[in-house]
């Protein structure tokens, strides 16, 4: 996250045990850690499944199986007479982004001037309005390979609003390892919800990642010319059974279908995760931000809506391994998003609460 950004900088790794026996020989956090691991307590709580094994390893967790991909019953979890907030939603049923649903709200470009973290260079070519393979109006994310830089797609929204908050998305995540994210970000990069994090394959010579959610969010600071990057441990990274048994073959592939993700943004210390409707992970408490990074007791700064595709070479053993043409370039890539709703109790946008 240099400026911030999911874990698009230089990651560090812990060697873990695995459950799955593909995977037994490594585990690599997709996450910074500051100085040490950081001891979370019990307020970070994952939903688990009760049909497979707990995974030894402690980022992981296996989600309840849910087989069905539905919106999330808003009444049935406290926000029933919340209200859509059109300024931060697109149904994205359009033909081209020069529509004023599109130019209104939004833009395909970062928060700011920053382009990304390289070899990503984040270009309004990169996105577009189509359809998806089910037929879904959409706008897509699409990488190109243009020397050594991989141009991809961004959009973001231009307002932004603060908790309670609840952004849903409907995503058919790409074929490609690319990460593929649907995330919040304050305007001076302190903080960020990252409502999915997701990479479409097992290719190459670090596989853990495919198949995996990684639902997680950051704090920031800057301390003696040292960027800081705050975001929890423990099981952060979901993966779903299909219900056939326990094996790695079992999981759900969520490069395959449209799938729905939705993150619900209670308070300043209060974190809830959903996939297809079904909750599976909340983060309360001093688990939100331990190190006072925010300067704030928590999250309390508006958060811009976004959208975002971007190369992650922490993943592979080389650059020659990364730029594989089959799947940094072209069709695999391509990222479908059918809608993104964000709903407050309310029509206005809210107010930060820290400055």
């Amino acid at each position: 996250m240099k400026a911030t950004l999911l874990s698009f900088i230089a990651l560090s790794s812990l060697i873990l045990s695995c459950t799955n026996k593909e995977e037994s020989t490594l585990l690599e956090s997709a996450s910074i850690f500051d100085d040490n691991l950081i001891s979370q307590n019990l307020t970070n709580k994952s939903i688990l499944s009760t049909n497979c094994p707990k995974p030894a390893d402690a980022n992981l967790f296996i989600a309840i199986t849910n087989n069905n991909s539905n919106v999330l019953n808003r009444s049935q979890n406290g926000m029933g007479t919340w209200v859509l907030i059109p300024e931060l939603s697109n149904e994205f049923n359009y033909s081209s982004k020069t529509d004023p649903a599109f130019t209104t709200d939004w833009k395909d470009s970062y928060i700011n001037s920053w382009t990304g973290p390289a070899p990503t260079k984040w270009v309004a070519s990169g996105s577009s309005l189509g359809t998806a393979p089910t037929g879904e109006k959409c706008i897509i994310l699409q990488a190109t390979k243009v020397g050594n830089t991989l141009e991809c797609g961004m959009v973001t929204s231009k307002a932004k609003a603060t908790f309670p908050l609840y952004q849903e998305a409907r995503v058919r995540i790409s074929d490609s390892h690319l990460a593929n994210a649907v995330w919040m970000l304050s305007t001076d990069s302190r903080e960020e919800i990252d409502n999915l994090e997701s990479y479409g394959d097992k290719l190459g010579s670090k596989p853990y990642f495919g198949d995996k959610l990684h639902l997680s969010h950051h704090t920031f600071k800057d301390i003696a010319g040292v960027r800081k990057d705050y975001q929890p441990q423990l099981e952060t990274w979901m993966i779903r059974k299909t219900g056939a048994g326990c094996n790695a073959t079992d999981d759900v592939k969520w490069n395959t279908a449209f799938h729905i993700f939705g993150v619900k943004w209670v308070n300043a210390t209060n974190l809830e995760y959903y996939v297809d409707g079904v909750k599976v992970r909340t983060v309360t408490g001093t688990d939100i931000d331990p190190n006072g990074y925010t300067d704030c007791s928590g999250m309390k700064k508006a958060l811009h809506m976004i959208i975002s595709q971007a190369a992650q070479t922490w993943r592979f053993a080389d650059m020659n391994e990364f730029f594989n043409q089959n799947i940094t370039n072209g069709a695999r890539t391509k990222m479908y998003i059918d809608w993104i709703r964000v709903y407050r109790p309310n029509q206005n946008l809210g107010t930060s609460t820290c400055n």
